[in-house]
């Protein structure tokens, strides 16, 4: 009975029709989505009442995770006055298509979106990664310009030390053969 139309579960044989039907399919469409039926009863006399006093819990308000285009749906569908509902199951079945094409769409856009960031999150770390290969090249650069320069700076002074000692023993030679000279 936790599907029945108010109608029904009155007993308005009359009144009972394809509306019915889309109540009963609401009512089964917000079982499905929050995991529970529109109203709690502990007997069908507690349900005919229920169901025809009090309007259905917002789906949204058993679980927030229902989109909203579905909670409105429910709430359309298990509407206390036949009117109200949608005409037929194709109109209900309809409404439900238009909900799958618009979060495929979401989907799909989210993936997109994703992508991108991905995407971006990539080129930043490529030229994070370039950036950082630069700086170790130039780091290297400096290094071994360092080394090869004081390479060049010890082969002068040990050029300019060699110099100074030939220097040193030039003039003793000549200081000798001065001696030798002048004695």
């Amino acid at each position: 009975p936790g599907t029945m139309a108010p109608e029904a579960a009155r007993g308005d044989v009359e009144a009972v029709d394809e509306r019915s039907d889309v109540y009963s399919l609401g009512a089964l469409l917000y079982q499905v989505l929050t995991r529970r039926l529109p109203f709690t009863f502990t007997d069908f006399s507690d349900y005919a009442t229920r169901v025809a006093n009090e309007i259905a819990p917002d789906a949204r308000e058993r679980d927030p995770e229902v989109p909203a285009s579905l909670a409105e749906l429910c709430a359309r569908c298990l509407a206390r006055e036949p009117a109200a509902r949608p005409a037929g199951a194709e109109e209900v079945a309809e409404a439900v298509r238009t909900w799958q094409r618009n979060a495929a769409r979401e989907r799909e856009e989210e993936i997109r979106r994703l992508r991108e960031a991905a995407v971006r999150t990539q080129e930043r770390l490529a030229r994070r990664r370039s950036l950082q290969r630069v700086a170790v090249v130039a780091v290297l650069t400096i290094a071994v310009m360092a080394v090869v320069s004081s390479l060049i700076l010890e082969d002068r002074r040990r050029a300019a030390e060699l110099a100074r000692s030939e220097a040193v023993r030039a003039r003793h030679r000549a200081e000798e053969l001065m001696g030798f000279l002048v004695h």
